[in-house]
């Protein structure tokens, strides 16, 4: 029985021990969330569950996000577009010509 302790406690101490050398967690340089590009900030809205819903809805029916339905209807200045709409923009442009 000492030896199967022994034995045991010695796999405990190398799995512990390369446990340590392992290089997870904690901040690595390249990590974490990319910079989108765009400069633009957070609004929170307080709705009731249907109002969202109904937000949600009339957005999709026009095939926008959120975000775009309500600056589109609140008669907002466009923005500068960031990289990921003009990659889109120029796709469609493409598709359209071929």
């Amino acid at each position: 029985m000492d030896s199967n302790f022994s034995l045991v406690k010695s796999r405990i101490f190398v799995y512990y021990k390369n446990m340590n050398e392992r290089n997870w967690g904690g901040s690595r340089k390249g990590a974490g969330r990319k910079v989108s590009g765009s400069d633009s900030t957070t609004v929170s809205l307080s709705l009731t569950k249907e109002q969202a819903d109904m937000l949600r809805l009339f957005a999709s029916e026009e095939n926008k996000t959120v975000s775009q339905f309500i600056v589109e209807k609140l008669h907002l200045p466009k923005t500068k577009k960031n990289k990921y709409e003009k990659k889109k923009q120029m796709k469609s442009q493409s598709e359209e010509l071929g």
